[in-house]
């Protein structure tokens, strides 16, 4: 046997259970010329099938510019540069992938190769995706237990401070009746009138719970909401909300708006592992449209028929002859979409035909210059450009 160190350096290269790959600087688009046998077994690829190919062929399904930059930095930087990606095997299966590149100097201080070594940290990231959900579970139980326990006491106070008086002053006005014969036809009178105060003071704080008070502030009932979930989670949460919109809603659309919101913020904190979420509300001429972004896990969105949240929040939006759409693929994130008309018959023409019916406001240009467009396709454009998908992986 051959043991000269070239070989015995081989043999370890091809004996380690870390990933090894070397690519060659000098030659165009930067080619690999070695990958050991660790590197075969984790993406199920044969050499021969990747030598002289670009190694940015393992995150092909899911492009993201700082991924990119990476090697730029350790061209410039000339040190070693760890990072934590996305890659996937040969059969599609994602992996998270630790992957430290290093830059190799020849003569003159050129550079000639990257070495990288890469490590499947997979388990590692779910294991910390779990304790991550735990934590926002406990979060949300938290938050709905406070919420409880407020509604309780608001409650208490109303019952006692207003419906109790009621009920204290009819008891002494039928005790006066009882015991004066000479009061007992108006303090009867005078009883019956607090009992029927106390019945309706019931009937207005029944409807109180089951029926918020008008939202005479969308805008500030959302920033509201933003603030409180943004002080618990560690994703970044964006708002921005067209003020057109908001006297183009009734109070019925506004708070079912505003519980949509409230039911995805939910399901994104339980389930996405999103770095960044986004909820814009745009008034165009045809409709009140609401967009929920999200560059998290996504989910195959033909093939998933949703719990009772994504039910309750279709039932939301049709009730008030809204429409709602969802946009998700794995690994892309997920998008969900709710349009009420302001012209009903306009945002059916809209969303079926891609034109405004004759004789409508709107022009037809319009359409490529506002949000109707994105009613006419249920979708942003840039959400589904490989620039904008990058925007929201960032």
């Amino acid at each position: 046997m051959n043991t000269t160190l070239p070989t015995l350096q081989f043999i370890a290269m091809n004996n380690v259970r870390d990933c090894i790959i070397i690519s060659d600087a000098r030659l165009p688009d930067n080619p690999l010329i070695f990958v050991n046998k660790a590197f075969c077994l984790l993406t199920g690829y044969t050499p021969e099938e990747v030598l002289g190919r670009n190694a940015r062929f393992l995150q092909q399904k899911r492009r993201d510019h700082k991924t990119n930059g990476i090697q730029e930095s350790v061209i410039f930087d000339a040190h070693t540069v760890q990072e934590e990606i996305i890659s996937f095997k040969k059969d599609g299966t994602p992996f998270w992938n630790r992957n430290c590149i290093m830059p190799v100097f020849g003569e003159n201080n050129e550079l000639t190769h990257f070495i990288s070594i890469q490590e499947d940290i997979t388990q590692q990231k779910q294991n910390e995706s779990l304790a991550a959900k735990k934590a926002n579970l406990n979060l949300v139980m938290k938050t709905r237990r406070i919420t409880e326990e407020k509604e309780r006491k608001e409650l208490g106070e109303e019952l006692h401070d207003n419906v109790n008086q009621l009920l204290a002053v009819t008891k002494l006005y039928l005790n006066i009746a009882m015991e004066r014969e000479d009061k007992t036809q108006e303090m009867l009178v005078q009883g019956k009138e607090m009992l029927m105060n106390a019945m309706e003071e019931i009937r207005k704080l029944s409807k109180k719970l089951t029926n918020p008070e008008p939202m005479l502030s969308l805008e500030s009932a959302i920033s509201t909401l933003r603030d409180t979930v943004q002080a618990g989670v560690s994703f970044t949460l964006s708002f921005n909300f067209d003020k057109a919109a908001e006297s183009r809603l009734t109070n019925n659309r506004k708070i079912a708006f505003y519980r949509i919101i409230q039911e995805q913020l939910n399901n994104i904190i339980k389930y996405s592992q999103s770095t960044f979420v986004e909820i814009d509300i745009t008034a165009g001429p045809g409709a009140v449209q609401l967009s929920i972004r999200d560059n998290g896990v996504g989910f195959n969105s033909a093939s998933t028929h949703g719990g009772i949240g994504l039910k309750n929040m279709k039932s939301r939006a049709e009730n008030e002859k809204g429409v709602l759409t969802v946009k998700s693929a794995p690994a892309e994130g997920c998008e969900i979409i709710v349009a009420f008309p302001c012209n009903l018959t306009l945002l059916k023409a809209v969303i079926q035909q891609g034109v405004p019916p004759q004789n409508s406001p709107v022009h037809p240009g319009d359409l490529n210059n506002t949000h109707a467009a994105s009613i006419r396709n249920m979708r942003r454009e840039d959400g589904n450009s490989p620039e904008g998908r990058r925007r929201f992986r960032d």
